[in-house]
């Protein structure tokens, strides 16, 4: 896992822990000295579309989102807390697909579209 200093977000879940979101695009599009390359370095390590994390309250990773083969390219954007279900997060991903994440294990289901 990245380290979570360079997290662009981070939201506290209650006892799940705390969830990170990290910036995810191509490496190779960093300059040779950008520091954040070594952050996408790591996100490759697994997929750089699977870029949120729950850590646990002493900083161990709990999970990874999980893996999503047909969408392989489509990293979050965003996460919130869900308002109807404080069980899960609410990921927001580039392509516009609209997820829920369980907070329990990483695991997500489609819930909508942003995009026309």
């Amino acid at each position: 896992m990245p380290d979570s200093r360079h997290a662009k977000k981070s939201l506290m879940c209650g006892n799940y822990g705390t969830a990170l979101l990290f910036e995810s695009y191509d490496p190779t599009l960093c300059m040779l000295d950008d520091p954040y390359v070594f952050v996408l370095e790591d996100l490759q390590d697994g997929g750089l579309h699977r870029n949120v994390f729950l850590i646990s309250a002493d900083g161990t990773e709990k999970w990874r989102v999980a893996d999503d083969p047909q969408h392989d390219s489509d990293s979050f954007t965003d996460i919130v807390i869900s308002d109807e279900n404080p069980d899960e997060l609410i990921g927001y991903r580039w392509s516009g697909r609209i997820v829920a994440v369980k907070l329990s294990d990483g695991s997500m289901r489609d819930i909508g579209f942003t995009k026309g």
